[in-house]
């Protein structure tokens, strides 16, 4: 039995069924988790998403009810649920609520589907295939595999997640199989004009002065090769700047020339700050760099958390941790 006749079994099988997406949720793990709730809902499922933090703005047109996901841990009771899915979980603390999940209950079933090659397996059945573009593309398989039918909605959400994790064809994970499944779900009606209006042709002035103002301060180790942004709280706190003003930075920056790796440092609270890393160079393995800071990703694409404050003293940009 294949992974998708596996998946769609047990989901015939269940009644109650929660998606979850990865915290700071992006255009791939929405576009997944929407198109599993459209199908669900369309069966007759009870069927709710939960991620720690809101869905952006920008990614609401893919929701197939406004009301459908919910972000407070506190009506989280997994006991009420016969199955839950993670879609584009690089690992389990990528969710918010590892800790709930490692507890929930034996017959909740916890099905992981992910393309970052440092997943951790946490799930009771793993879908994990590190050479997809994108989660999207590999639940676009498995629709595909076992044909099983997607609505207009599905097929929207599952492009915007090829196309923002491949940010539009345009970095190293687009790949044919990539360009494929785009390719089919256009020409099962996807509509790439209103994706990229919705996501990418949407920067608002604040947003636009906000990416000057960072562009101005990046630092270029000539020696490691490595562009270094700073994302401050007070940038973040801009009036007038949207949630996902920021979203697709990183990738920008790798258009830089002579540089090997990008580094974005973005301090989203008082004690917390994000690190992204992407490259473009297939003798360079970001996630590798990330893994030491307790993060992960792929060889391109990478990220970590880490407790501190960005400062300035004057001369330059440092991490001071308390």
């Amino acid at each position: 039995m294949s992974n998708g006749e596996k998946l769609f079994s047990l989901i015939d099988q269940s009644r109650r069924i929660l998606v979850i997406a990865h915290r700071r949720p992006d255009g791939d793990t929405t576009g997944s988790a929407c198109a599993f709730l459209d199908y669900l809902l369309l069966k007759g499922k009870i069927a709710r998403g939960f991620c720690i933090d809101i869905i952006p703005e920008n990614l609401g047109f893919l929701l197939p009810e406004t009301d459908i996901f919910f972000h407070d841990v506190y009506q989280l009771d997994l006991n009420s649920y016969d199955l839950i899915i993670a879609v584009d979980c690089g690992e389990l603390k990528q969710t918010g609520i590892s800790e709930i999940l490692q507890n929930r209950p034996v017959k909740t079933l916890l099905i992981n589907i992910d393309h970052h090659h440092t997943n951790d397996y946490f799930g009771d059945m793993n879908i994990v295939e590190s050479q997809a573009s994108s989660t999207a593309e590999i639940v676009h398989n498995l629709f595909l595999q076992t044909g099983k039918i997607l609505s207009k909605r599905a097929i929207n959400c599952l492009l915007t997640g090829i196309l923002t994790d491949t940010t539009y064809f345009s970095n190293a994970a687009t790949t044919s199989s990539a360009i494929k499944s785009a390719s089919t779900l256009l020409e099962q009606g996807a509509k790439i004009n209103q994706i990229t209006q919705k996501i990418w042709q949407n920067k608002n002035l604040a947003s636009l002065q906000l990416w000057g103002k960072i562009f101005e301060r990046i630092i270029f180790n000539q020696e490691t090769k490595t562009a270094t942004a700073i994302i401050t709280k007070d940038d973040l706190d801009t009036p007038g700047l949207p949630d996902d003003s920021l979203e697709g930075i990183s990738n920008y920056l790798t258009s830089l020339a002579d540089t090997k790796i990008v580094l974005v440092l973005m301090q989203i609270d008082d004690n917390t700050i994000k690190g992204s890393l992407r490259t473009t160079y297939d003798d360079v393995d970001v996630s590798e760099i990330a893994q030491r800071y307790g993060g992960g990703g792929h060889k391109k694409a990478a990220g970590f958390t880490t407790h501190g404050k960005i400062v300035f003293d004057d001369i330059s940009w440092k991490i001071k941790t308390t």
